[in-house]
């Protein structure tokens, strides 16, 4: 193993957005357990599950107008452990203030190791939370790290080599003259186009919220995008659309894994593997069949030209140092980032931990902070055949209540209809 590879054109991207986001691109996955774990186990779950992912034990260095992962053995993901049974008065404040540290706590990735474990106790529960910059994850990737966690503490680890410590090349076939075309027609196109509105006001204070919709929401959304040949991805962003006001057109970004893609097996792969894409909802009364085309197109033929893109994103942040890459990310955004929505992983992830050192999990999902330009993220899974989502979003709590009871109300409806 090489101990320094250059960032991926995806982690580039997101080293941008992060210090266009005052440093932060935080991304979370959470766990709530009913019952208590060892602390002294947990560090040596985690100490030994970073073993197994290089990047864990990596900090970024730039050298040469480039930007590195640099392996350290030295390095480890830090473990804190809280007790916060005294803190608050109930369950929901704890699981509120517990979701919410991924805003106050921003991770350097320059600094040391690029995620942190929390271990914060309330009563007879707890909360696994484990934090990670988005530049060295996906929305997989800290759902795969409490997945070996539970694996450790019962005793069942097995062996696993992270084949994502790799340049690039390795993993990934290079885009063709075409790609090129298509990426540069897009970005043509964008740049022309009119910035629309905002949905939510530019505020420097964030705030995440977790709504379980239960199996009602699930099996809506699963019916609907059978009976019309959609994804569940399309059927949501249906529902978001209403939300909305389905009159008005948004651009919206959305994530598209590449671990399928590879020329290596990274299905345990700890990495940022996801390419974002722009789509567009609303607006006239058959969007949904374009976006379903525009879908189709980019998972079955058009995945290169969204490497081009990010290659072409790759170029530009290499050519500016740690200090100047918040101008060149607010630059970016005010001419090719005319979206006014930001949506991350808007479709289902499935999870299925039940439980971790046979503990009971109550829940389990990911989500990140909000990120530049619209300030909106929605993460959506399921668990026990629940629909769930995370909202994060500018602004004060409770200050987008209308938009909640709007995009449950649609979600329902959708099987409806």
């Amino acid at each position: 193993m090489k101990n320094i590879i250059p960032l991926s054109d995806r982690a580039l991207s997101f080293l941008a957005l992060a210090a266009g986001n005052n440093g932060n691109a935080n991304s979370g996955d959470l766990a709530i357990i009913n019952g208590h774990l060892d602390p002294p186990n947990l560090k040596a779950a985690i100490d030994l599950i970073a073993v197994r992912h290089p990047i864990l034990k990596s900090k970024i260095v730039r050298k040469s107008f480039n930007y590195f992962w640099q392996y350290d053995e030295s390095i480890r993901p830090e473990l804190i452990t809280l007790d916060w049974s005294h803190k608050f008065d109930s369950e929901d404040s704890w699981h509120n203030a517990t979701r919410n540290l991924i805003s106050q706590d921003a991770i350097d990735p320059f600094s040391g190791s690029p995620a942190k474990l929390y271990y914060i106790k309330f009563n007879h529960k707890s909360a696994l939370l484990f934090v990670s910059a988005h530049c060295a994850s996906d929305a997989r990737s800290g759902y795969i790290i409490l997945d070996e966690i539970n694996q450790f503490l019962c005793g069942s680890l097995g062996e696993y080599t992270d084949n994502s410590f790799l340049e690039d090349k390795h993993n990934f076939s290079k885009p063709k003259f075409k790609d090129w075309l298509v990426t540069l027609f897009d970005l043509g196109r964008s740049l022309l186009s009119r910035k629309k509105t905002a949905v939510l006001p530019d505020t420097s204070s964030n705030y995440i919220e977790y709504i379980n919709l239960g199996k009602p929401a699930l099996n809506s959304l699963i019916k609907y995008a059978k009976e019309h040949g959609l994804t569940v991805n399309g059927a949501l962003n249906q529902a978001l659309s209403k939300a909305l006001g389905s009159k008005n057109q948004h651009i919206i970004f959305e994530t598209l894994s590449v671990r399928p893609h590879a020329k290596n097996d990274l299905d345990g792969a700890y990495n940022n593997l996801i390419i974002p894409f722009s789509s567009v909802i609303g607006g006239k009364n058959n969007w949904i069949a374009d976006y379903s085309c525009h879908l189709a197109n980019i998972t079955k033929n058009n995945i290169h030209s969204l490497v081009a893109l990010q290659k072409l994103q790759g170029y530009l942040v290499r050519l500016f140092p740690k200090k100047k890459l918040k101008l060149l990310s607010r630059l970016y955004q005010s001419l090719f980032l005319k979206g006014n929505v930001l949506l991350s992983n808007l479709g289902k992830l499935d999870f299925d931990l039940q439980t971790i050192a046979h503990k009971e999990v109550e829940a389990v999902y990911n989500y990140s902070v909000p990120l530049p330009p619209a300030g909106l993220a929605i993460v959506a899974s399921s668990l026990n055949n629940e629909f769930r989502y995370t909202l994060a979003y500018r602004g004060k709590p409770g200050s987008i209540e209308h938009f909640k009871s709007e995009f449950k109300h649609h979600i329902l409806e959708l099987g409806k209809i």
